[in-house]
């Protein structure tokens, strides 16, 4: 995380074992679904970190009732509380920003994975990867895997992205394609 005004590193985040393809910041209804797991989480763990995750949670939400009160009262944007990752060790890496912790590692690809998006509804989190897959993992069921889009492109799915008007998602490829995917 950077300080773009001061051009200076503010936190990093080592816990991928090869190269990171993408990072891409929550939005508040992710937020929403992300918080829920954490307490849910926390509700029966003693481990250190957590209880950081913990303190710092609720540190954030008393920070986000304030800012939602002067949202209401100015239009200041939304701070994100959660960043995934995706790399080329194979998994994604959802990470609580404030803290640093590690919230949970998605494993299912069989290849790099290239690229992640949260869902508008913030209820999914959508990959794409070299294993020709574009993959949907549902947040609120413990980061299941929901859906696999097997042969999207050949022979890599290298980018996503999600139609924030329409239920669309559109992804690029290796084979110099980029498609358009209607969302159900």
């Amino acid at each position: 995380i950077w300080d773009y005004k001061k051009c200076e590193e503010l936190m990093s985040f080592r816990d991928h074992s090869h190269v990171v393809d993408s990072v891409v910041f929550s939005h508040e209804k992710a937020d929403q679904t992300l918080m829920k797991y954490v307490q849910k989480e926390l509700n029966g763990s003693e481990q250190e970190q957590e209880k950081k995750v913990k303190t710092t949670a609720e540190k954030d939400k008393s920070q986000k009732e304030k800012k939602d009160k002067d949202k209401r009262e100015s239009s200041t944007p939304y701070t994100p509380e959660f960043l995934a990752s995706a790399s080329r060790d194979k998994t994604i890496k959802i990470f609580h920003i404030s803290s640093g912790a590690l919230v949970t590692e998605i494993s299912g690809h069989e290849n790099w994975v290239r690229e992640v998006i949260f869902h508008p509804s913030g209820k999914y989190l959508l990959s794409c990867a070299d294993d020709k897959t574009i993959r949907v993992w549902d947040l609120e069921k413990n980061f299941r895997c929901r859906k696999i889009i097997e042969d999207a492109h050949d022979p890599f799915v290298t980018c996503i992205d999600y139609n924030m008007a329409r239920p669309m998602v559109a992804t690029g490829g290796v084979d110099k394609e980029l498609k358009i995917w209607e969302c159900h």
